[in-house]
């Protein structure tokens, strides 16, 4: 009996593997996507302003941001950290 992977078939010369759906070849790679509560919670450890960050939680959700990059929720929290009241 062999030791070989029955389902993933054997590199051929020549020929790429394929690429991860969503990830196009010679694009930057896809930044991970974590919660909104996630963000919220790490932020909460540098940002000592808990009304805000709750106010923002709020907006994102109603926004139906439930999932995102880091990168984004940090640029949209700016963006709504710089509204007036």
């Amino acid at each position: 009996m062999s030791d070989a992977d029955p389902i993933t078939p054997a590199p051929v010369a020549g020929v790429k593997p394929p690429v991860a759906a969503g990830n196009p070849p010679g694009s930057a790679p896809i930044a991970p996507r974590i919660t909104i509560e996630q963000f919220c919670t790490a932020l909460s450890a540098t940002d000592k302003q808990v009304e805000l960050i709750g106010s923002f939680h709020n907006a994102e959700r109603a926004a139906g941001h439930h999932a995102d990059s880091h990168e984004n929720y940090q640029a949209r929290y700016l963006a709504f950290a710089s509204q007036p009241a």
